[in-house]
């Protein structure tokens, strides 16, 4: 566990007092965005139709609850898709992202790295991306992907922080319970009683390169 990380942040407490009222929605009372803002932290740059795929909802009312969530993500047109990020994700690192926020993606960039298998559009795809560099038909991380997984690693206290201002910004009234190596539990207001929440610090993508990163 990270104690300092923990120590120094404690209870968020926003410098200003949020004024709630009964005619104020505290967004994230609803399960359902909460499984949104989940899944958003942890695949930063998914599409809308595989949010729904993965929470297993239409797309139609994905889309009406991101619409309701719109102040809490950033969205960008990268490849021809809108990708939704949270956000504190810089912009340089989005096309990196977003390319590899499907599965299906991950799998093929790991039997790349593997070498275990080979596709000229998904390498050419990768490495438009800056993903990845290809020399002699084999394909390499690139300094930019190894640049990212440094910037995540040495952020996650601004992560944490950024994540529990937007919590507190909504009426969460969130506390720390936990920081982890990867994520962070939080406890939260519900509809009936206080809660715990965890949330990812460290997305899967950086999870999976960072695997690669390390001598083999």
């Amino acid at each position: 566990m990270g104690v300092s990380l923990g120590k120094k942040l404690g209870d968020y407490r926003p410098r200003a007092r949020i004024v709630m009222d009964r005619h104020v929605e505290v967004v994230l009372l609803n399960k359902t965005r909460r499984e949104i803002f989940t899944v958003v932290c942890q695949n930063p740059g998914i599409h809308m139709r595989e949010i729904a795929r993965i929470i297993d909802m239409s797309v139609v009312n994905v889309r009406w609850h991101l619409s309701v969530m719109d102040s809490m993500f950033s969205k960008s047109n990268i490849m021809g898709k809108k990708s939704v990020f949270p956000l504190w994700i810089p912009e340089q690192y989005k096309k990196c992202l977003a390319v590899i926020s499907t599965e299906k993606n991950r799998e093929i960039l790991e039997r790349m790295l593997k070498k275990e298998g080979k596709s000229s559009y998904y390498a050419n795809k990768f490495a438009n991306a800056g993903l990845i560099t290809v020399r002699r038909g084999k394909a390499r991380l690139s300094l930019k992907a190894k640049k990212m997984v440094q910037w995540f690693d040495e952020n996650k206290e601004n992560t944490a922080d950024k994540i529990m201002k937007i919590l507190a910004e909504d009426g969460m009234k969130p506390r720390i319970k936990n920081i982890g190596n990867e994520t962070l539990v939080v406890s939260v207001i519900s509809v009936k009683r206080r809660i715990n929440w965890e949330l990812p610090l460290i997305p899967t993508q950086i999870t999976l390169i960072r695997k690669y990163m390390m001598p083999r």
